[in-house]
This record gives structure tokens, sequence and C-alpha cells, in this order.
């Protein structure tokens, strides 16, 4: 499902900024954040821990907000979110993120069903790319869209953006197939690609 506001447009960039994982939980050691997402390795603590070790936390105090801040604007680097903007979206969504014993490997949202969208939630987990290739991704999946059916939902949509085909190969093994693309703002390069599971 297109997000609000967003419409086809000409290509162009936008940069943004990661900022380090910070509270209960988080592993030290990220990239500069005066640098910039594109800057070069996250840095984090490569844990060896088993999947079984996996815990989410709901998103709302300042460390977890910070920490899905993080994961988003490392992964959607085009696309930065502020601090702010990460409180407006816990109101109105489900939000959690995930750490690997105590270092931070990911987060999830789940944008609930509603009358007017047809009872469709929308599931997104997210791997920082040094997890990968584990079966985090697919706990976090698993996860979220069993939360998304205790909210009601009848259809399960994600969105993953074309620079990252990583995401676009999970959600395509998981099921999802390709309902758009899209480019949210003027000057973006990277569309957006809606998905529908199957």
């Amino acid at each position: 499902m297109r997000r609000p506001g967003a419409r086809r447009t000409s290509l162009g960039v936008r940069a943004g900024r990661a900022e380090p994982p910070t509270g209960p939980g988080a592993r030290p050691a990220a990239p500069n954040p005066d640098r910039g997402p594109g800057a070069g390795p996250t840095a984090l603590v490569v844990f060896a821990g088993r999947v079984t070790d996996l815990r989410s936390l709901a998103v709302g105090d300042d460390a977890t907000i910070r920490n899905w801040r993080f994961v988003h604007n490392l992964i959607i680097p085009g696309d930065p979110l502020s601090l702010d903007d990460v409180r407006d979206r816990v109101g109105r969504n489900r939000m959690e993120v995930a750490y690997l014993g105590e270092t931070l490997v990911g987060c999830t949202t789940v944008r609930p069903p509603t009358a007017d969208n047809g009872a469709t939630a929308t599931v997104i987990a997210r791997v920082l790319p040094e997890f990968r290739r584990r079966g985090l991704g697919t706990r976090l999946y698993e996860r979220a869209l069993a939360q998304a059916r205790e909210l009601g939902a009848q259809t399960i949509e994600t969105v993953v953006l074309a620079s990252n085909p990583d995401g676009l190969r999970f959600a395509e093994r998981h099921g999802f197939v390709e309902t758009d693309r899209y480019l949210l703002r003027e000057g973006d390069t990277a569309p957006w690609i809606d998905l529908r599971l199957t």
C-alpha cells in the first residue's frame, strides 16, 4: 500500500544520518554519525549468540526510539527519520527493536489494519547487514506477522526500498509479490516497492 502523500516523481538523492545505538541492550561502536550512514561498516560488535537468544523490546523510551531510528536510517538512508518522526510513528504503529544477547540486530514495524485500508496491515522487519542470513529476519518477520494477525489483519503487505536487494529477496522468499513501485517524493532515486503476501 503506497504511503500517504507518495507520488511518482523524477529522480534525485536525499542524504541522512544514522546514530549509534544506545540504552540497555545496545552494544557500543557504531559509525561516526557525522560521517553519515554510507561512510563505512557499522562496526557493531558481532555476537555469536544463538537465534534463541533473540529478544524484542517495544519502542517507547528514548533508548529504544534511538535504536529503532538507527536501524531504520542505516538500512533506509534515503528516507532518514528524526527522533520526533519516530515518536510520531510509535503513536500509530507497533514497533520493536531486536537484540541478540545484548547486541542490537534489527527492528520491526507493524502498521495496523484499519477500516479505511480494507483490514490491511503492513509488516516490516529489518536486520542490520552483519546479522543477516542467520534466521533472525525470519524470526522478526514471524513475530510481526503474528502481531498483525492479532490486530485483525486480513491482508498483509510490506514495503521495501529498491536499493535494498536483500530485503526484496527476503520478502519474495516469504511469499510476497510485488504490487506497486513508486517514488515517495521529488528528488528520490530509488523507488519503494509494495508487496502483498499471497
